[in-house]
């Protein structure tokens, strides 16, 4: 006999209970749809993404009247290991806000059709990179977490599509303005902000004009698909961010990029960079994400910024490396594309364990 789920009405959120009868894991699932094909179409995918559980399922009987809708099925519960999907997003960004928002939409929808669950952002994708010359009125830019446009709108895709999604913005706090990201959970619930730890002053990477040095300091970020360490550009080319998100869990770093040509010095700095995450990613033995923008950027001479003409060239070539570095895929330097890689969070950490990188630090000798 199988057991009846007593179900719920219309409108009401799912639920999913299961229960043991004669020895066999059996469950009811009700509420919220229009009919029994799309409440099978979503106990399909929340079981499945199930953080430590893969369900099989067999459905058993469904039926829709005029005031409930239910399913019942029984399934089988096993432990598997946490394989997770990543993406990264690459792209050009114009002036406009809106397209520039659209367009990361457009991709994140693209990534997650394509089984991604966790998917980062460039840094700073609401417009050009700014910071490439100093003008007053680009502190109007910053905005609260709460009234920022991508933030709000990633909220709501996050929720739609069960995905996790890091959001670079430029954040202001009362007189104070940061470079940060918000990471939103599968429910596109808010977990929190990272601000910035390393602000750079280059030649046309001018953000000290516009951000406050963070002061969250580093942090790791419990999502629907792993714990998360996110560090935002400048601060991938120190291995004290990447480390210290370790020692706090991190399971995977990410790291929203600008970076480009450096006019001055005249070098490509791509390979560089690269190799800086890769070590991360070794040292650690956590995989690494990257996510830069791509395209030429100008700058033309004004009053506004005492006549500075100048360009930068960001080179893409996003990336994702596996747990002890190797590049997984990378992106063109020239091209709008979306990385993915693939990683079973338990292995890695039954391989980090294994190496003894964390059991044979010696912190207490590491000062001068």
């Amino acid at each position: 006999m199988y057991h009846s789920y007593v179900t719920q009405r219309k409108n009401i959120s799912w639920k999913v209970t299961p229960t043991f009868i004669g020895g066999e894991k059996q469950a009811g699932i009700s509420g919220g749809s229009q009919s029994p094909q799309l409440m099978e179409a979503f106990l399909k995918r929340n079981l499945n993404r199930h953080f430590y559980y893969m369900m099989e399922f067999v459905i058993l009987k469904s039926y829709d009247d005029r005031d409930k809708i239910s399913l019942q099925f029984k399934y089988r519960e096993y432990k598997i290991m946490r394989n997770i999907k990543i993406a990264a997003l690459q792209f050009s960004c114009c002036s406009q806000v809106q397209e520039n928002i659209d367009k990361a939409e457009t991709m994140v929808r693209e990534a997650a059709s394509n089984g991604a669950n966790l998917i980062l952002l460039p840094e700073l994708f609401e417009r050009p990179y700014f910071c490439q010359e100093k003008r007053y009125d680009y502190y109007d830019y910053a905005l609260p977490l709460t009234e920022n446009p991508a933030v709000r709108r990633f909220q709501a895709v996050a929720g739609e599509l069960g995905v996790v999604i890091p959001v670079s913005f430029y954040e202001k706090e009362v007189n104070n303005t940061y470079n940060s990201v918000a990471v939103l959970d599968a429910d596109g619930k808010n977990l929190g902000i990272y601000r910035k730890t390393h602000i750079p002053d280059d030649h046309y990477y001018q953000e000290k004009f516009y951000f406050t040095p963070g002061d969250t300091g580093f942090k790791v970020f419990d999502t629907r698909f792993g714990t998360i360490g996110v560090g935002i550009c400048w601060d991938q080319w120190f291995p004290e961010t990447a480390r210290c998100m370790a020692l706090q869990g991190a399971e995977l770093l990410f790291y929203p990029t600008a970076i480009g040509s450096e006019p001055i010095l005249e070098c490509d700095s791509m390979e560089h960079w690269r190799r800086c995450m890769q070590g991360h990613a070794a040292c650690n033995v956590i995989p690494v994400v990257a996510a830069n923008r791509i395209g030429e950027e100008y700058v033309e001479p004004s009053d506004e910024n005492g006549g500075q003409k100048s360009s930068l060239v960001f080179y893409g070539s996003s990336f994702v490396t596996d747990s002890t570095g190797e590049i997984v895929m990378q992106a063109s330097r020239d091209k709008e594309e979306i990385v993915y890689g693939e990683s079973d969070l338990d292995e890695n950490r039954d391989l980090r364990v294994s190496w003894g990188l964390f059991r044979d630090r010696r912190p207490q000798m590491y000062h001068f």
